[in-house]
């Protein structure tokens, strides 16, 4: 098995010193954020505290997928944090793969990657993006879609290193964990096809070890030489390394409030359900920065924020309570950060009046007296219950509440 593996730096500002010295001295720029260093660019960006109030369905659009990019950005270690570069050489149909989670229904559109080619002579080299379905190791299985693109080389003067993207004719909806993929279409000889991988810092293929926490590694990304086994990539390289290809979906949000005029309980309950595709990103670390933030570094998970007549909290889901009685306004923000470090939000308003519940109290014999040991809580009179609890003996009409006798000491009868 060829194991090229070559680690380079990622500096903060996004740019991308080569260090392919048998290839000639190059230093390309790959991808800019907002000129801003990546880690304080994703730990700034902005989220909502609160929303209008006008109910609205959002159609958010098309995003581009990049969460092992962005994971290895936000917790590898240290100020500089590096990538890796697998070379696909020598061999037609070579194809590495990364796996995203998914439990609902989502339109994938195409397939974007980090890549570059590498050979002696000024042309591209020939490949393929796939959509696979996978199976429970997260191992591709059946080919959904596919497209075909050409990436520059490294001697070209147009395009090194570049992140690389391909649209499918037609989206492709698909249901459950999914994976997408690159494969190396047209071998000419001394060419090699790049992919970049992220965990470069952690070789030893121990989770934990040079500053990455426990978790990082999730067995997302397969690699399969020809028409062969697919190989997980902690099995071929001793490490589990993530490669840079990222799915291009697009969701949208649609909310409904479940927010009822009056309740009488104590607490007041209100939740939404979500159609479309918001199902499946909005309570997902892989789709909804939000929910990434929240489990990579601990940030407070916005994703959920509620106003109750001015009294804003946010909330890692799409419910809460009222407790005290009275009439409120109650409106819910739903919010996706996107990797572009957009905010698709809606928010939903509705009017709530929580009546208080009083105690009643069985009477048992009808006599208008209730049993005190015997109660429920209600807004409304039940059935068989009384408002107090002042029979001395609830199986006997005739006794009833306890009377008070005086002292008749001269036995005249008052």
């Amino acid at each position: 098995m060829n194991k090229n593996l070559l680690t380079i730096a990622l500096l903060l500002g996004f740019s991308l010193n080569s260090l392919f010295a048998q290839k000639g001295a190059e230093t390309r720029t790959i991808l800019k954020l907002n000129n801003r260093p990546i880690k304080s660019a994703l730990l700034s960006a902005k989220r909502p505290t609160t929303g209008s109030n006008a109910a609205r369905s959002t159609t958010c659009g098309q995003d581009t997928i990049k969460y092992p990019l962005y994971k290895e950005l936000l917790v590898g270690p240290g100020n500089t944090d590096s990538l890796t570069i697998d070379y696909l050489v020598s061999s037609a149909n070579r194809t590495t793969s990364t796996a995203y989670y998914n439990s609902g229904t989502l339109s994938v559109k195409g397939i974007s990657f980090w890549g570059l080619g590498l050979h002696n002579l000024n042309r591209t080299i020939s490949a393929k993006v796939v959509l696979y379905s996978v199976d429970a190791t997260n191992k591709p299985t059946t080919e959904l879609a596919s497209a075909n693109l050409s990436v520059g080389n490294l001697n070209a003067s147009a395009a090194v290193g570049y992140e690389y993207t391909a649209l499918f004719a037609n989206p492709v909806n698909v249901t459950g964990n999914y994976a997408v993929a690159v494969k190396y279409n047209v071998v000419t000889s001394g060419d090699s096809l790049c992919i970049f991988v992220n965990d470069a810092g952690d070789l030893s293929g121990a989770g934990g070890t040079s500053g990455y926490p426990v978790n990082y590694g999730e067995g997302l990304s397969y690699r399969r030489f020809g028409s062969g086994s697919w190989n997980p990539m902690v099995a071929f390289y001793g490490q589990d390394a993530e490669y840079l290809i990222h799915p291009i979906i697009d969701y949208s949000i649609d909310a409904v409030l479940n927010l009822p005029a009056s309740v009488c309980s104590n607490p007041g309950t209100f939740d939404a359900n979500y159609n479309g595709t918001a199902s499946a990103i909005l309570n997902s670390r892989f789709y909804n920065l939000n929910k990434f933030f929240n489990y990579w570094v601990g940030l407070e998970d916005s994703t959920y924020v509620i106003d109750i007549d001015g009294t804003i909290t946010a909330n890692d889901t799409a419910s809460g309570s009222i407790i005290t009685g009275g009439s409120y306004d109650v409106s819910l923000t739903t919010s996706l950060l996107n990797y572009g470090f957009n905010t698709c939000s809606e928010t939903q308003t509705k009017s709530i009046t929580v009546n208080q519940a009083s105690s009643w109290y069985a009477d048992t014999d009808n006599d208008g007296f209730g049993d005190a040991s015997v109660s429920q809580d209600a807004c409304s009179k039940p059935a068989g219950y009384v408002a107090n609890a002042l029979d001395c003996d609830d199986t006997d009409p005739n006794i009833k509440a306890p009377n008070r006798y005086y002292a008749d000491n001269d036995l005249d009868g008052w």
